[in-house]
Order: C-alpha cells, then sequence, then structure tokens
C-alpha cells in the first residue's frame, strides 16, 4: 500500500475528519486505477471497520470496466471474512464477473484452495457456465434433470472420466434415463461412454 495513501487517512483520523471516499475514489480511478483499487482495499478492508461500501466499491470500479481490480478488491475482501451465507450476492458478482469476461479466472478461482465459497446463487452461475461452453461446471451445478440432459447433448466435449463419476453417484433410475438420452444424440461418440457406466453399474452390483 503506498505509503502516501496510508498517510492520508491516517491524517483523516487524527483530526478527526470523514472525506466523502466515494467521491475521492471516483476521481482517483480515472486518473489512477491501480492507486484507486490500493485504496478501496485499505478501506474496505480497515481494521476499525470498512470506510466503504463494498457493493458501492464494485459498482465504481466496474463502471471504469475494471474488471481485473473488482476482481482483486472481491477477493481480497471475501478472503479474511470466510466461506459466509451473508457474503452470498457478493460471491456471486464475483463469479458471475469473470464468467463474462475471462472463464479462465473463473476456472481459478474455483480450483483454488484459498478461495472455497458454497453460497453463491449456483443455479444463476450455472447458467452462465453453460454459456460459457464449460459444461463440466455446469453438471455440477445443476440440480434439474431437465437441465442436466440440456448440458449432456455436449457430452463430447465433456471428460470421460468425469462423466463415468458423475453417473456413479446418481441414482440408478435417472442414470439410465441419461444414458438412453445419450444414445439419442451422438451414438456413435457416446456409446462407449454408455458401455463403461453399464460395466461400473454390473461390478457394483456383484
Amino acid at each position: 500500500m503506498p505509503l502516501i495513501i496510508c498517510k492520508i487517512l491516517a491524517y483523516a483520523v487524527k483530526v478527526n475528519y470523514t472525506p466523502d471516499y466515494t467521491l475521492l475514489l471516483q476521481q482517483l480511478i480515472s486518473v489512477n486505477p491501480e492507486r484507486a483499487k490500493d485504496l478501496a482495499l485499505l478501506l474496505v478492508n480497515n481494521p476499525e471497520g470498512s470506510k466503504l461500501n463494498i457493493f458501492q466499491t464494485v459498482d465504481i470500479f466496474m463502471r471504469a470496466n475494471d474488471i481485473k481490480s473488482t476482481t482483486n478488491i472481491l477477493l481480497e475482501y471475501l478472503k479474511p471474512r470466510g466461506d459466509r451465507a451473508e457474503d452470498a450476492v457478493l460471491q456471486t458478482r464475483l463469479l458471475e464477473i469473470n464468467l463474462l469476461s475471462n472463464p479462465q479466472v473463473f476456472e481459478a478461482i474455483m480450483d483454488s484452495d484459498d478461495y472455497k465459497f458454497t453460497h453463491y446463487d449456483k443455479a444463476k452461475i450455472a447458467v452462465l457456465c453453460e454459456r460459457a461452453q464449460l459444461y463440466q461446471r455446469a453438471l455440477e451445478l445443476y440440480t434439474d434433470l431437465t437441465d442436466i440432459k440440456r448440458v449432456l447433448t455436449n457430452a463430447a466435449m465433456i471428460n470421460p472420466d468425469f462423466l463415468l463419476e458423475y453417473f456413479g453417484r446418481m441414482s440408478p433410475e435417472n442414470c439410465l434415463e441419461l444414458l438412453r438420452d445419450l444414445l439419442k444424440f451422438n451414438q456413435q461418440h457416446n456409446i462407449r461412454l454408455v458401455g463403461s457406466c453399464q460395466e461400473m453399474e454390473r461390478s457394483f452390483d456383484s
């Protein structure tokens, strides 16, 4: 954190003055986005309590189309708070922003051991994953059989090992129904997958 920003905040506390931090951030982001990000992080993660509304902060950076800084701010804000139900909206916003702009960053967040988010809107994120052709992620999030069937029309683009494990977690009735659907859409490609699933089921039964 640049020393000058820390000194400004320390001086404001010393003289008992509360600047309009929202206005200050809006002005700073237009001339120095990197310093604006530093200021925002200092304000939202202030040890004595956040001095800037995190939702307003995100809106300011998104209006500037600064997705990288928005992502960084949300990650640094959410990480020390842990995986909390009251942060569901922020978790969803973080994932949504990156799904729409850079799915690789979304994947990195989902795979990271540092950020384990579980309270985001899974139905909303599943739809966005499907649109981004992240079909494996979509299957992990969808619960309705109709949605799952639709995603599985793209089985050729999904890791077969993942699909075998995925079907193995299903009820026998749902698994059988989905396997039948797979043969309808791309029998040539899916016949091996269906055969592997059937062999797996027989091994469990024996």
